[in-house]
């Protein structure tokens, strides 16, 4: 009976770490990618697919050891380091993983991409910030494992098995919201700008836009295009600067290729490139 009752606890333990791992990462990137496909963006899986691969597993793997060794202080140890691992995530898969699977899936994209290193400050800050959101969440998670997993198992009602859930889901949902609106928005932003001026401008071609509408669109910046306005076409982010604030979007028409340049999520201005690569 003492050892199908720790095989609960395994199970139950690893349950809950996958749980949390799984809401962290679709709040984290899976809403992010979500707005992106909307937004017509290449590959907008590619930060949530990689990152639920690993943050599902990971924290099933803190959830199991934490049952396993059944102290809270040992708790604490797991999930810091889960923290860890989900703050590196966060930094590496908008800056130096997203390029990676560009250019290891979309590989006529690869000599446009020249992604900047962000200061060292700003990135000392983004990390600070990540872990702190994070470990709260973690930790939290840890501490209470233990009793909400004794009290489901003790408990004949099946509703104690789905707060045991709710607890961590909720935490690390709220955490994941937190660190996309952080580090994410920086990114998507100007990919769907872009979307958006080029959607309004194909919609309205040939028709008269009024003045203020023109410029509170920047509709100026698409002047150029009409040839290919009505064309299918994807984006995809290829250079920002340290500070996020000169971003250029690659589009790429059926018949053409352009780079959009965005200034603080504002189009500046929509040219052509000589050639495709």
């Amino acid at each position: 009976m003492t050892s199908a009752i720790h095989h609960k606890k395994l199970v139950l333990g690893f349950i809950y770490g996958s749980a949390g791992g799984a809401a962290f990462a679709i709040f984290a990137w899976g809403i992010d990618a979500w707005l992106l496909m909307r937004a017509n963006a290449a590959l907008p899986l590619a930060k949530f697919i990689p990152g639920l691969l690993l943050c599902v597993p990971a924290g099933g793997l803190a959830g199991w050891l934490t049952m396993r060794a059944n102290k809270h202080r040992t708790a604490v140890l797991f999930w810091g380091l889960l923290a860890l691992l989900f703050t590196w995530l966060c930094i590496w898969l908008p800056m130096n993983g997203t390029a990676y699977f560009i250019k290891l899936l979309n590989p006529s994209v690869a000599p446009y991409l020249a992604y900047s290193n962000i200061g060292a400050m700003a990135l000392i800050q983004f990390r600070a910030l990540s872990f702190i959101v994070i470990g709260f969440a973690a930790i939290v998670c840890g501490l209470l494992e233990i009793n909400l997993i004794d009290q489901a198992l003790l408990s004949p009602y099946g509703m104690a098995s789905v707060t045991m859930l709710v607890v961590c889901v909720a935490l690390f949902a709220l955490a994941g919201s937190a660190l996309d609106h952080v580090i994410n928005t920086s990114f998507r932003e100007p990919v769907l700008v872009v979307n958006d001026l080029i959607q309004f401008a194909a919609e309205n071609q040939g028709h008269e836009v009024p003045v203020d509408v023109a410029r509170s669109k920047h509709l100026s910046a698409v002047d150029d295009l009409d040839e290919v306005l009505q064309e299918s076409y994807q984006l995809t982010l290829v250079t920002f600067d340290p500070n996020f604030g000169l971003i250029d979007i690659l589009v790429d028409f059926e018949s053409s290729l352009v780079k959009c340049t965005t200034i603080y999520a504002q189009t500046s201005d929509c040219v052509y490139l000589d050639e495709r690569p």
